[in-house]
């Protein structure tokens, strides 16, 4: 892959590049998202997430505290809303406060004579004692209105006033039971359907680490017998492909997954971006041209498909990667340094790993990856990792490295896979409409310790909100402190980021916070687009001289990733 079309530090897989060292650098406030500045409150990443992630000083290679993730800011961001403006101390202050208005006006109910009636105001005594001097004392002062109270010929002006008392009282009786029963009514629909979130109280203990999945594994071996790779290599290279882009500046070299019987093919965007051609060849050495069919810069993920395929095509299948358990078994197949169809093996290392992206504006953006230390090289690129099964559990895009050089660059056993549940949405949302569509939490967040239950945890907390954002109308205040996504510990801000980069557009998530030390947790519904949030859009197409322009000026800048390395360009 040219200069032209890759990230600074990334090269072709048969052409690794010399990184330049230099010392560490830590991230300016800046470029974390703690501060609070309200020009600068923005959405994070995760997604947002949240904002988005400013690119880091130093470029390429950076200090990588979570291997590789990194707090996100974006200076570019529109301006949100002061702090000082009004937030909701309680989920029940806004909805309920125009409904209560009716019920503290009673004197309009009480008092029905003040207006215009067919009678005549009980003020209006004045007019009695005019009458009562020169008028007919027995003559009406209008139709159906008492007489003057000081008259002993008419029986019937006591008589009048103790029913308008009484008629006075009976509607305002009758005024107050109608307004709270309204406001009960209302409250009630307010609660039943959504309109209005009621946190619910929990407990630390419900907190599990992001490295647990709850099960024994997306695919259980019977017997406890050692997994049969020979029948699952067997069963799934077919569906395995290696791919070679024609770039400006000479060739690159990935791999691939083969979807569906129409010769869609799943990768990298790496593997494939800036491509003037691609060539496909089948386990079989069968070699088709391939077109792009969408990218996704911000997960690294991209869909090409088949020229004319054959009709004999065998597609992989999926396992749910919510399943996958640590110490799983696991293959990886791909064309590592050109040399097709490899395959290694090894087991799941961990979970909900935060790894950095970087799309094509070059801001860093997290992906909460599976860990495997199956030996993956550069042009394992965009290759599957199976389980025992035979199912793919993600898709292989990056690993970390203690070389100096991208010369000595190879697997030391921490390689990192996208998801197969987060690879099959992107892939489907791009064959159906030709890009991904990501979600925003809508709040800035930092690091921070939070202590409740009497147990002390990282978490992130919330310094702003975005009007209208998810995260608000869920009742997430400022000085929240979240400490897990769906039962999932978030310690910081890349895992946060990472939780929510992999929801899909109206998915709901159950968040726990800490407020003011009692733990409750909120249900957040994600149903705002990054752009309706963020206020700008994030094309996934046709910016690539942008991108080219940016890589030129960074190849200038000593790179220093504090002992961890990329050479699939994904962090």
């Amino acid at each position: 892959m040219s200069d032209e079309n890759r990230y600074p530090w990334e090269t072709d897989d048969s052409h690794p590049a010399q990184p330049q060292p230099q010392e560490p650098q830590t991230m300016s406030a800046q470029q974390t998202p703690s501060d609070e500045s309200d020009a600068n409150a923005q959405q994070p990443a995760a997604d947002q997430t949240p904002t988005q992630p400013q690119q880091p000083v130093a470029q390429g290679y950076r200090p990588a505290p979570m291997y590789g993730a990194y707090a996100p800011t974006t200076p570019n961001q529109p301006q949100q809303p002061a702090h000082s403006q009004a937030q909701p101390t309680s989920p029940f202050a806004l909805p309920f406060q125009n409904q209560n208005m009716p019920g503290a006006n009673h004197d309009g109910p009480q008092q029905p004579h003040a207006g215009r009636s067919p009678y005549v105001p009980f003020g209006a005594v004045n007019n009695d004692g005019n009458n009562g001097g020169n008028g007919n004392p027995g003559a009406p002062t209008m139709p159906g209105a008492p007489l003057g109270g000081n008259d002993p010929h008419n029986p019937y002006a006591d008589i009048g006033r103790e029913e308008t008392k009484s008629h006075g009282v009976f509607i305002g009786v009758v005024s107050a039971v109608v307004t709270a029963i309204l406001c009960l009514g209302i409250g009630w629909t307010a609660l039943t359907y959504g309109w209005v979130k009621v946190p619910t109280t929990t407990s630390m203990s419900s907190v599990s680490s992001s490295n647990q999945s709850g099960s024994e594994g997306s695919a259980v071996v019977e017997g406890g017998a050692a997994p049969d790779w020979t029948a699952v290599s067997s069963k799934v290279s077919n569906a395995v492909v290696s791919i070679s882009t024609t770039v400006a500046e000479g060739e690159a070299k990935g791999s691939g997954a083969i979807i569906d019987k129409e010769g869609h093919i799943v990768t990298n965007n790496h593997v494939v971006s800036g491509a003037k051609s691609i060539v496909v060849t089948l386990s079989n050495g069968d070699l088709y041209e391939a077109d792009v069919v969408g990218t996704d810069s911000t997960t690294d993920l991209a869909v090409i498909q088949l020229k004319n395929p054959p009709s004999n095509l065998t597609a992989v299948e999926f396992a749910d990667s919510a399943k996958v358990a640590v110490g799983e078994p696991i293959m990886a197949i791909g064309n590592p340094l050109g040399y097709d169809d490899t395959a290694t093996t090894g087991i799941v290392s961990a979970l909900n790993r935060p790894v950095s992206v970087m799309d094509e504006d070059n801001q860093t953006i997290v992906t909460n990856a599976i860990q495997i230390d199956a030996a993956v090289n550069p042009g394992n690129s965009g290759g599957p990792t199976f389980n025992a099964a035979g199912q793919v559990i993600g898709i292989n895009s990056s690993i970390a490295s203690t070389a100096s050089s991208e010369e000595n660059v190879g697997s030391i056993g921490i390689g990192f896979a996208i998801p197969s549940n987060l690879v099959k949405r992107v892939a489907n949302e791009i064959i159906k409409n030709g890009k991904v569509e990501h979600v925003a939490l809508g709040v800035t967040i930092k690091n921070t310790t939070v202590t409740a239950d009497g147990v002390t945890r990282a978490g992130t907390e919330v310094q702003s909100l975005v009007t209208g954002g998810p995260a608000e109308k869920a009742g997430i205040v400022k000085g929240d402190v979240i400490v897990a996504y769906d039962g999932l510990a978030v310690t910081n801000n890349y895992s946060l980021l990472g939780f929510v980069r992999a929801a899909a557009m109206g998915s709901t998530a159950k968040l726990t916070i800490v407020r003011d030390g009692k733990v409750m947790d909120v249900n957040v519904t994600l149903d705002k687009a990054e752009a309706d949030v963020n206020g700008s859009s994030r094309s996934e197409n046709d910016q690539q001289e942008q991108r080219r322009q940016q890589q030129e000026q960074q190849d200038n800048r000593d790179r220093n990733d504090g002992g961890l390395f990329d050479p699939f360009g994904l962090w």
